[in-house]
């Protein structure tokens, strides 16, 4: 998705796609070193080799640019995304929902 279109997305649904991001780009990363350490004397190996190298940059940036939008919203941007913080963050969401938001009528100074 383009910047414009995670702009629009929910913060919780940004912090599932930075996780899957970062987990995408792990994987990137992974299959990076597998080609590099078999060497570059093929060429189909070294057409292999640069797209998973453009693979690993564009998923990076998505990240940094997932992380930015985050760190603008919460202030902050997680070091580790996993099944707990996720469920420890819908919990804060849905108490804050929960909280009815009311005022007390003003007491007169005569009454008190």
């Amino acid at each position: 998705k383009g910047t414009k279109e995670l702009l629009k997305l929910e913060t919780i649904e940004l912090l599932c796609l930075l996780r899957y991001a970062r987990q995408y780009r792990s994987e990137v990363y992974n299959a990076r070193l597998l080609t590099h350490k078999a060497g570059a004397e093929d060429e189909e190996l070294k057409a292999i080799q640069e797209k998973t190298y453009s693979d690993y940059e564009d998923a990076t940036r998505k990240v940094w640019v997932i992380e930015n939008i985050l760190k603008d919203r919460i202030g902050y941007y997680p070091k580790k995304i996993n099944d707990d913080f996720v469920s420890r963050y819908h919990a804060r969401i849905k108490q804050s929902e929960d909280k009815r938001m009311t005022m007390r009528n003003k007491v007169n100074k005569e009454q008190a």
